[in-house]
C-alpha cells in the first residue's frame, strides 16, 4: 500500500508548479530594474525640470533588497542548479573576489565592503539566471523587457511627457538618462537581431529591432549609435563565418571602401577623428571625457598596483585635480571608461582580473558559436561587442546591480552549461 501523502502536499505541489512562473516575473523585473527602465518613478517624483532626480523613492531603495530576498529563496529551492552554474563558469567570480580582497587595502573599507558584497550578490544572481535560461532564452527575455521599455520611452518622448525628456531635448523616456536609454536600445538591437538571425519573421525580433533603431536618434547618444553599427556589422561577419567565399567578398569590398575613405580624407585635408566627431555633433574631448581620462591616469600613477579599493575613490580619494574637472563637468561620479575606473580602484591587479574575465568569455563565446545548433545563440557574441565597446566611454559592466553585469555572467554560465552538455553527448 502506498504511503499516505502529507496533508499539506497539494499546496506544496501547487506552489512548486507556480515557482517557474514567479521566477520569470522576477527575472523580467530584474532586467528592467538593472537597466534603469524603472527610473521614471524617481524622475516623475523628483526630476521634473532637471536632468537628475534629487532623491530616490522608497520603491527604488527597496527594490534590490527585495530582489536579493527573492533570489535567495530561488537558490535555496534549487541549490544544485546554483552549483552547476558556478561549475560551468567559475571564472566569473574572479573579479568579485578581487573586489572583496581590496577591503584589506581600501581607503574607505566600509564603502568597499558594502559595494563588493552587492557586486558578489549581482554575480550570483547572474549565475542563477544563466543556469535557468539558455542563451536563446536570455535573448528572448531581453528583447521582451527592453522592447517594452524602449518603445514606451520613444512614445512618451513623442507625446511630450515632462519626465521623458531632458533639458537639452534628448529623450530619456522611462530611463534615468538619455545615455541609459541609448545603451538599453543597443542591447535590445543585439537581442532582436539575434532572434531575427534564427527566424527572420520573429515578431519579437522585428518589433524589438524597430524600437531600438527608433530610439537611437531621440536619445542622442553617440556611443550608442556607434555601438549599434558595430553590432549590425558584427552580425553579418558572425553569420557568414562558414561561407568563405561570401566572407572574402565582404572583406574585399571593405578594403575598397577603406581606400576610398582614405582618399576622401586626403582630398578634404581632415582626419577621421574630426570627421566622426563632427558627424556625431561631438567636441574632440567627447563631452569632457578626455579630461576625466587624464585625471584618472594621474590617479593610477599614484597607486598603480592595488588602487584605492573597490568603489573607494569617489568617497575617499578625490583630490584637487579631480575637483577641477568636476567643477567643469559637474558631479559625474565615474571616469566614463570601465577599465580606467577599475585601474583607479583596483590597480593593475583589478585590470588583469577584468581582462582575464573578458578573455575567457570571448573564448567560451567563440566555442559556443561554432558548436551551437540554434543560430540565435549569436546573441552571446553580439552582447560581448556591446559590453566592450560601450565600456570604452561608459562605466559598463563589472559593477553592482547592472543588467550588463547580469547578462554577461548569465550568458557565460548558459554557454558553459550548453557546451558541457554537448561534450557529454559526444
Amino acid at each position: 500500500m502506498p504511503a499516505a501523502r502529507p496533508a499539506g502536499s497539494p499546496l506544496g505541489a501547487w506552489l512548486a508548479l507556480q515557482l517557474p512562473r514567479v521566477e520569470y516575473v522576477v527575472f523580467a523585473f530584474l532586467l528592467a530594474n538593472g537597466t534603469g527602465a524603472l527610473g521614471f518613478v524617481d524622475n516623475r517624483l523628483y526630476a521634473i525640470g532637471t536632468d537628475f532626480p534629487t532623491q530616490f523613492s522608497i520603491f527604488t531603495v527597496l527594490s534590490w533588497p527585495v530582489l536579493y530576498l527573492c533570489f535567495a529563496v530561488f537558490m535555496l529551492q534549487r541549490p544544485a542548479l546554483l552549483r552547476r552554474g558556478l561549475m560551468a563558469a567559475p571564472w566569473v567570480l574572479l573579479f568579485p573576489l578581487v573586489a572583496l580582497l581590496s577591503v584589506a587595502w581600501s581607503m574607505d573599507r566600509a564603502v568597499t565592503a558594502g559595494e563588493a558584497f552587492r557586486l558578489v550578490m549581482t554575480v550570483l544572481i547572474g549565475v542563477y539566471l544563466g543556469a535557468r535560461l539558455s542563451p536563446v532564452g536570455l535573448a528572448r527575455l531581453t528583447a521582451l523587457v527592453l522592447g517594452v521599455a524602449v518603445a514606451a520611452s520613444v512614445l512618451l518622448h513623442l507625446a511630450g511627457v515632462d519626465f521623458a525628456t531632458m533639458i537639452n531635448g534628448a529623450a530619456r523616456g522611462v530611463f534615468y538618462h538619455k545615455n541609459t536609454l541609448g545603451n538599453a536600445a543597443v542591447v535590445l538591437i543585439a537581442a532582436a537581431t539575434a532572434l531575427l538571425v534564427g527566424r527572420p519573421t520573429d515578431p519579437l525580433g522585428l518589433i524589438g529591432l524597430a524600437a531600438g533603431l527608433a530610439a537611437l536618434p531621440f536619445a542622442e547618444s553617440a556611443t550608442a549609435i556607434v555601438t549599434a553599427g558595430i553590432v549590425l556589422a558584427g552580425t553579418g561577419v558572425l553569420v557568414l563565418r562558414n561561407r568563405f567565399l561570401v566572407l572574402a567578398l565582404w572583406v574585399g569590398l571593405l578594403l575598397i571602401v577603406a581606400a576610398l575613405v582614405v582618399g576622401v580624407f586626403l582630398a578634404l585635408g581632415t582626419t577621421p577623428v574630426e570627421l566622426v566627431f563632427g558627424a556625431l555633433d561631438k567636441d574632440p574631448t567627447l563631452t569632457g571625457r578626455s579630461y576625466l581620462w587624464e585625471t584618472g591616469l594621474l590617479q593610477l600613477e599614484q597607486r598603480p598596483l592595488l588602487g584605492t579599493g573597490y568603489a573607494a575613490f569617489w568617497t575617499a580619494a578625490v583630490d584637487w585635480r579631480t575637483l577641477r574637472v568636476l567643477d567643469l563637468l559637474g558631479q559625474v561620479g565615474h571616469f566614463h571608461n570601465t577599465l580606467l575606473e577599475i585601474a583607479v580602484e583596483l590597480g593593475l591587479v583589478g585590470v588583469v582580473a577584468a581582462l582575464v574575465t573578458l578573455g575567457l568569455y570571448m573564448r567560451v563565446a567563440w566555442r559556443h558559436l561554432r558548436r551551437a545548433m540554434d543560430r540565435r545563440a549569436v546573441f552571446a557574441s553580439l552582447f560581448f561587442f556591446v559590453f566592450v565597446v560601450t565600456g570604452l566611454t561608459e562605466v559598463y559592466g563589472f559593477v553592482k546591480h547592472s543588467t550588463a553585469t547580469l547578462l554577461f555572467v548569465a550568458l557565460a554560465v548558459a554557454m558553459g552549461l550548453e557546451l558541457s552538455q554537448a561534450d557529454r553527448r559526444r
